[in-house]
């Protein structure tokens, strides 16, 4: 638990910097990276708890989904992609606030 707090402040600092640095690309790139790595971590660790992969991959799925509609939304209220595609993230907008309570009731 405490790696991945550390690892998801470190990539919050990180993304931070790249977007203060107008780096507009590597900065999404960055947020996935990061969320993609907390993802994989956090699998890694629910294998060592549970001592078996399938067990791990039923209790990392969730916490996968909710990392990925995070990154969803970070990428649809991103500056540069919205000036580009704004009818498109709108419409990706929608749909995340539909998906949202769906993937997130199973941790309440």
């Amino acid at each position: 638990g405490e790696a991945l707090a550390f690892l998801g402040a470190f990539g919050v600092i990180v993304v931070y910097a790249l977007d203060l640095m107008q780096v507009h690309e590597v900065t999404l790139a960055g947020m996935w990276c990061f969320l993609v790595t907390c993802m994989v971590g956090h699998l890694l660790n629910c294998a060592v708890v549970f001592q078996t992969w399938v067990l791990a991959l039923a209790a990392s799925a969730d916490v996968a989904l909710v990392l990925g509609l995070v990154g969803a939304w970070g990428t649809v209220n991103f500056p540069a992609l919205v000036g580009q595609f704004p009818a498109e993230l709108a419409a990706l907008e929608r749909a995340l606030f539909a998906l949202t309570p769906l993937a997130v009731a199973p941790l309440a």
